[in-house]
């Protein structure tokens, strides 16, 4: 528990007799093209925290690897809509029977049941695993993650997740992240110098692209303006480069 990488200690034993149905370590190379059946089954309503660790690893000499926040997307019941974790831990109440299924993203989606656009054979340059821990509870996520902490204080990945149900990530109101990309933590709606409201963009280690529909008459003298504060650019390499085009 303490890296999932190399513990698999059980839950402790009071933890698992009151709180934990089921609980499933699985390892997903990143070479492996979606999507693996995790061999867990959950039924509608059912409350499921997934704790991961690892990269995806696209280039060693370029640095160029994705954290479980970006990489790992997940299904039920074979079908869409597919989604990521805004952070490497997550906690969900499934929306319908079936079962879980997880994929590494390399890529591009066609679609929200989790097509692929890109063409398999591109996973065979990837290296790299992402090692998940699955949690099935009898009952609320967050009363089963209390549980465990109390119980055995210290693990990095539940102090994790439980700090991110307490502080949920709150998207700029009227904003939605583009669905293939996942949702995120990137953006957040905060206060400009001069009073008005602003959009903040932090990225670590995330990939994200915020999108909101906009409808109004176009003319000759119809203007879009937005203005830039940027502390640092993320890479000291020119932005003509094909790694570093898009940051």
């Amino acid at each position: 528990w303490r890296s999932i990488r190399c513990r698999t200690d059980p839950p402790p034993t009071e933890v698992r007799a009151r709180s934990l149905a089921a609980a499933h370590l699985i390892r997903l190379p990143a070479n492996v093209p979606p999507w693996t059946d995790t061999g867990m089954r959950f039924a509608k309503g059912d409350e499921v925290t997934i704790l991961a660790e690892g990269r995806a690893i696209v280039s060693v000499e370029a640095g160029l690897a994705s954290r479980p926040r970006y990489a790992l997307w997940a299904r039920l019941g074979g079908r869409g809509p597919i989604w990521t974790g805004t952070r490497d831990t997550q906690s969900f109440r499934a929306d319908r029977d079936g079962a879980l299924e997880l994929a590494i993203y390399n890529g591009e989606w066609k679609s929200p049941d989790g097509v692929l656009a890109t063409p398999i054979e591109a996973y065979a340059g990837l290296t790299g695993e992402i090692d998940v821990l699955i949690l099935h509870w009898r009952g609320e996520a967050r009363d089963g993650l209390a549980g465990i902490e109390r119980a055995a204080p210290g693990e990095p990945l539940v102090a994790a997740e439980l700090a991110r149900m307490a502080n949920p990530a709150v998207r700029p109101a009227g904003w939605n992240y583009l669905w293939f990309l996942g949702q995120s933590e990137t953006f957040r709606t905060l206060r400009s110098r001069d009073g008005g409201p602003s959009i903040g963009c932090v990225t670590d280690d995330d990939v994200a692209i915020l999108r909101r529909p906009v409808s109004l008459p176009l003319g000759p003298d119809t203007e879009i303006a937005w203005r830039w504060r940027v502390t640092s650019l993320p890479s000291a390499k020119p932005e003509d480069q094909l790694l570093c085009h898009d940051y």
